[in-house]
């Protein structure tokens, strides 16, 4: 149960290797610091005396070559437009290098960082993948193909068509005579990449539905049956299926669409929802700022709190359940006296056995918690970048000016409800 990163330093061809455990979680937030306060984090992290492949992501800093090439796999990117505005953050703050995203995961890194042929390291997509459009489809798609009761409530109906939370694919069909078709799936499906038999029938099937907002939108792809023609955008994962898709549907046209969500958008002559620079950085920023190390004592601060509610909770019912029929039982006998005395005394042992628990409890958190650091020192910064809240604001604002985008305090109103980070407050 951990998110572990390697961080790799070249000088001299001679590499340096250090290893986090949690730095997987938001590693794109460490990297944004650049170079040298990376480096000086992960010096005081634990140092390796090789490659290893218990590894989630990492990066690997090469000053020989001048090349940084790093690769996460972090929800908070999801989003193309997210993603594009993180990579000229990233180049922005890492001037002397030429930055680079291993699009094939653990192998592009593990070469980066000069070693050969390592085993078992290669991309696996752990995330699940739906094997049809059948299995794909979103709860709730076919809704507008049924009579619709509800005509005067329209506006609103739209508004919770989709779900501004949960980033889903987009997929238009321009059918032989030019009809135009909206799908909206949680992801794309093997079958589809595949262009299997059927397949378009399928997404026919499925209830029309309107254009989603930039803001949700992971991955694009338009069929036009008449050209023969198909196009594809999203995210970086996306970008892979490239390949797949061109095997797949052979005959047809594929190529990546760089327009992205525009050029899809205008197929049906709309302009859809199109998401701002602003509400883009919004995404990342308030995790940018944040000096929160995710961990397993973290995580078992916040599990530690529920359980001791609901401990509490526990041990009120039982106390309630066993003191009732004693002070009942006392009343009718006439030894009210005698039985409140009892419920003491149970009242008593009752908080001593609960403090007994809490104490052993946090006792089995605290040594898991340490086994789990993997030998980090305890001298461990808990993220690279400055400490201070000021000072980690203005240097974000500095970084940010550079790249000729929006001030942390014009970001600041933007700023999502909820984000990871927030769950653990």
């Amino acid at each position: 149960m951990s998110e572990p990163a390697i961080f790799v330093f070249v000088r001299d061809k001679t590499c340096r290797f250090y290893l986090d455990r949690w730095a997987g979680v938001f590693l794109f937030r460490d990297l944004i610091w650049g170079p040298d306060q990376l480096e000086n984090w992960a010096q005081t992290t634990t140092e390796l005396a090789d490659w290893t492949n218990d590894i989630g992501g990492g990066v690997v800093v090469d000053y020989d070559e001048h090349k940084m090439t790093w690769y996460n796999d972090n929800g908070q990117l999801d989003v193309p437009k997210v993603a594009d505005v993180y990579d000229r953050l990233l180049k922005n703050a890492w001037p002397e290098f030429a930055v680079s995203f291993a699009d094939r995961g653990l192998s592009d890194l593990a070469s980066a960082a000069g070693v050969e042929h390592p085993d078992g390291v290669e991309f696996d997509d752990e995330v699940y993948r739906a094997e049809t459009v059948g299995e794909a489809e979103i709860e709730g798609n076919n809704e507008q193909d049924e009579d619709d009761e509800f005509e005067d409530d329209e506006d609103e109906d739209d508004q919770d068509l989709f779900d501004l939370e949960t980033v889903l694919a987009w997929v238009t069909i321009v059918s032989q005579d030019g009809t135009i078709q909206q799908r909206t799936l949680q992801q794309l499906p093997d079958d589809l990449l595949n262009g299997d038999d059927g397949v378009l029938l399928e997404l026919e099937k499925l209830g029309q539905t309107e254009i989603p907002p930039e803001s949700i939108v992971g991955s694009g792809m338009w069929i036009d049956v008449g050209k023969g023609e198909i196009r594809l955008w999203g995210a970086r994962s996306v970008r892979r299926d490239l390949v797949r898709v061109q095997e797949g549907w052979q005959g047809w046209d594929v190529q990546w669409a760089e327009g992205a969500y525009p050029d899809q958008c205008q197929l049906d002559g709309a302009l859809g929802t199109s998401m701002s620079e602003v509400a883009a950085l919004a995404r990342i920023v308030p995790t940018m700022l944040s000096t929160k190390r995710f961990d397993l004592g973290m995580v078992f601060g916040v599990l530690g709190d529920k359980l001791k509610e609901t401990a509490i909770k526990a041990t009120g019912c039982l106390l309630m359940l066993i003191c009732i029929p004693m002070l009942v039982l006392g009343f009718v006998t006439e030894r009210l006296p005698a039985m409140a005395v009892s419920i003491g005394v149970v009242f008593c042992l009752a908080v001593i056995v609960f403090k007994y628990g809490e104490h052993r409890v946090r006792k089995s958190f605290s040594q898991s918690n340490s086994k789990s650091a993997g030998g980090d020192t305890s001298e461990s910064r808990p993220v690279p970048g400055p400490l201070d809240d000021g000072e980690r604001r203005a240097q974000l604002t500095v970084l940010l000016n550079r790249c000729g985008m929006a001030s942390v305090d014009q970001i600041e109103p933007h700023f999502p409800d909820h984000n990871m980070l927030n769950l653990f407050d």
